[in-house]
């Protein structure tokens, strides 16, 4: 750059609108009078900014107690009610809500810890050992804002709504399941190969054995109950966990361009899921990026498409052996 030619000014992201709920500043780093978001609330908030189409109508919200934050927000009491941080083998990380014109996006608290802080309020044993794991935390702090902020660009072009009022009942379930399913696939393929650990293109033996363990439970406990709705609801419920928990092997397997089978060695591999992979993981192939506008009518593809595969999955036998 010549002497005659002016300093281009550093870009400053914008940073997205952001609440403190049942947080304590202070474990935070933050100043109790004022809470000034600290640099890893800030970092969050320039992402979502960043990403997002409209991001004057994000808001970060930062939750020592995620599961209630989203039961607050949710406009229909029921599905407050059925809300809840079980996820199978993994945890809840995030959570983007719609809430009147506004987009939410939820973030627990422990994302953002400060170490100082810690070390003064936790017993010496138990902050080191939660200090050791601040690096992991940050990393993975990040990855999972740049994951919601695609929940935000497909919630924002009105692309996560689903409508299946008119199928018969139990199609109208797998269709739900097959939408969120998809939804969280496409979530998944925004982030990119940088942002990824190795261990995400396979399959956790983990994920497997928890689908069978829960699996196993409903089997039992509708010994008990009779309750055939109940049964549905509670297979339904944990298969749901693990079709997600597949999906999101397989948006790695394609941002990262794997092709070998993701097989786990343990027996639920080919009693759960080796006979139905190859064809679960090409149906979500044909699904577009959460950075590709859709209309209704592509999308709806894919959903019917996943629909007849987890149907299928279900017909066979397998998710209850």
């Amino acid at each position: 750059m010549s002497d005659s030619e002016p300093d281009t000014p550093p870009l400053t992201p914008f940073l997205t609108a952001y609440v403190f709920e049942e947080v304590n500043p202070v474990l935070l780093g933050m100043d109790q009078e004022t809470w000034v978001p600290n640099r890893q609330v800030n970092l969050a908030r320039a992402v979502l900014g960043t990403l997002a189409p409209n991001p004057e109508t994000v808001v970060l919200v930062v939750t020592g107690d995620i599961v209630q934050s989203a039961r607050d927000r949710f406009p229909e009491a029921a599905r407050a009610e059925a809300f809840d941080d079980e996820r199978g083998a993994g945890t809840l990380g995030g959570k983007t809500m719609t809430v009147g014109a506004e987009t939410h996006v939820l973030m627990p608290y422990w994302f953002y810890t400060d170490n100082d802080a810690v070390r003064d309020l936790m017993g010496d044993e138990e902050a080191e050992e939660w200090i050791a794991g601040s690096e992991a935390r940050e990393k993975l702090a990040i990855r999972t804002a740049v994951h919601e902020a695609q929940h935000v660009i497909m919630k924002q072009a009105s692309e996560d709504e689903n409508d299946f009022s008119d199928a018969w009942r139990a199609r109208g379930m797998f269709l739900t399941l097959a939408h969120d399913i998809i939804d969280e696939y496409r979530a998944e393929l925004g982030v990119a190969t940088g942002m990824r650990e190795d261990f995400e293109s396979r399959i956790a033996p983990e994920t497997l054995l928890a689908w069978r363990a829960a699996l196993t439970g409903a089997a039992s406990d509708y010994q008990k109950h009779r309750d055939v709705q109940r049964l549905m609801y509670g297979v339904l419920e944990q298969s749901q966990h693990a079709w997600k928990a597949l999906a999101n092997v397989a948006a790695a397997r394609r941002v990262a361009g794997g092709s070998t089978p993701p097989a786990p060695t343990v027996p639920e591999w080919t009693a759960l899921v080796s006979e139905h992979w190859e064809n679960f993981e090409q149906m979500l192939n044909e699904v577009p990026p959460p950075h590709t506008r859709t209309s209704p009518v592509t999308r709806s593809s894919p959903v019917v498409w996943c629909h007849s595969g987890c149907s299928l999955w279900w017909v066979e036998g397998q998710a209850v052996r």
